[in-house]
């Protein structure tokens, strides 16, 4: 089945769940101040509790106050839940729960988000962490789209322990937070299909995603962008579109760590501008299906990929590596597959940036095996490589190029590299050295 289908049923499933008990209900609430008048204390803060069934819950003309939604037991809602924020006003939406196996908030909406809150204070928070998870069916949210959550002047929370979000027609979660982070959580295997990306945050500051379901979607998977860094730890991750996982900051660290398999156009995308430190750490298999398997960029930061063993699928390179700046470049790989291009593709512009990569596994390509074409200091380290092109090409244009083979290397026409053959290394201006012991 394929993702469209599934996001399409999720959704549906949704809805129908919420229809159907919302028929059940002796009386729907239908107008504005479902759940209460925030006027009624005038500006003073409100807690207010949602129970039971309703059509639409809407709070854009009246918080007044602070404003706390309390989504209590199994509250359904079929046409969305609304809240906007007057100015330093904060905006809550949380599930409660009186006692456990009364059920958990079913949020659906067939013609827009879900969850939609507008934010213009310190917080705009989606809390529907359950204190009885595993006890009632999941918090289930979901219809067109799942939950927007945009502050315009301060930060933005979700967080779920369970459940899912399903989105046939739009963004999964769509976090936006102007002078603010973005922290998103969802834990306990809560899960997030969507027809467009299933993850979108954005960010004047630090973005901290943390899942552990399966996040899937027939465009991104998970799209976040913080000026201040971007730090993403996830479970499996399946996108069909442009990527699985896109991490770009523009002033800090762009930081990546996965917990499951992930796929994507490009697998994984994390770029660092402004002097942050780009960070890739492998938990599972990463498949880049149209692009590659992973693409990194750093300006003036270090960067590093581990792969922990997994294995790295490109459908052209399997990794590419950009580093414009002074840094350090270290790729640690095992097994590498590119059906396209190179292997391994490094480029580094900076005199003063070192480069070193290596795979302890088996490199195959359609193009070179490693290719790093370097200005400063160049290391390849390799073990069994197998390349249409060259098995492994360094070329340092003002210092040291180094290949260490500690396994086979074939290239260019199939030649075994027993004694250096298929393997290249160009040093312009320092040493060139080839080391094999395979």
């Amino acid at each position: 089945m394929s993702l469209l289908a599934s996001s399409s049923l999720v959704a549906a499933s949704l809805l129908a769940g919420v229809v159907g008990l919302t028929s059940l209900a002796p009386s729907v609430a239908m107008a504005a101040d479902e759940c209460g008048n925030p006027s009624a204390n005038a500006g003073a803060p409100d807690t207010l509790t949602c129970a039971g069934a309703y059509v639409t819950i809407d709070y854009t003309a009246t918080t007044n106050g602070n404003l706390t939604l309390n989504m209590q037991d199994g509250v359904t809602v079929i046409g969305g839940l609304y809240a906007t924020g007057n100015a330093g006003e904060n905006i809550t939406v949380r599930a409660t729960t009186t006692a456990p196996g009364l059920g958990d908030p079913t949020i659906g909406n067939a013609t827009g988000y879900a969850i939609q809150l507008q934010g213009n204070g310190p917080s705009v928070i989606v809390d529907l962490r359950t204190s009885d998870p595993g006890v009632d069916v999941a918090p289930q949210i979901g219809g067109l789209r799942g939950i927007f959550a945009d502050n315009n002047a301060g930060n933005v929370t979700i967080r779920m322990n369970e459940g899912a979000i399903g989105a046939s027609g739009g963004f999964g979660i769509n976090a936006v937070a102007t002078g603010g982070d973005v922290l998103i959580n969802l834990t306990n295997g809560t899960t997030v299909s969507a027809n467009s990306t299933a993850i979108r945050a954005l960010s004047d500051g630090v973005v901290n995603i943390t899942t552990t379901g399966l996040i899937s979607s027939n465009q991104t998977g998970i799209f976040a962008s913080g000026a201040g860094g971007v730090f993403i730890e996830t479970g499996a991750v399946s996108g069909l579109g442009p990527a699985g996982i896109q991490a770009q900051s523009s002033g800090g660290p762009a930081v990546v760590t996965t917990n499951g398999a992930v796929s994507g156009g490009v697998g994984i995308i994390a770029n660092a501008g402004g002097g942050g430190a780009s960070v890739v750490t492998l938990g599972g298999n990463v498949t880049g299906l149209t692009g590659s398997g992973v693409v990194m960029d750093v300006n003036a930061g270090s960067l590093l990929l581990v792969s922990n063993g997994n294995t790295i699928t490109g459908a052209t390179n399997g990794v590419t590596v950009t580093a414009s700046g002074v840094s350090l470049v270290d790729v640690i790989a095992a097994d590498v597959t590119a059906n396209g291009g190179n292997g391994i593709d490094v480029t580094a512009t900076h005199p003063n940036a070192a480069v070193f990569a290596s795979s302890t596994g088996l490199i195959t390509a359609t193009g070179d095996g490693v290719n790093i074409d370097a200005v400063g200091e160049a290391t390849a380290t390799v073990n069994d490589v197998t390349a249409g092109g060259a098995g492994v090409v360094v070329d340092s244009a003002q210092n040291d190029a180094t290949i260490n083979v500690n396994g086979n290397v074939t290239g260019g026409g199939g030649v075994s590299a027993t004694a250096g053959a298929g393997v290249v290394v160009d040093s312009a201006q320092n040493d060139a050295t080839i080391n094999v012991n395979g």
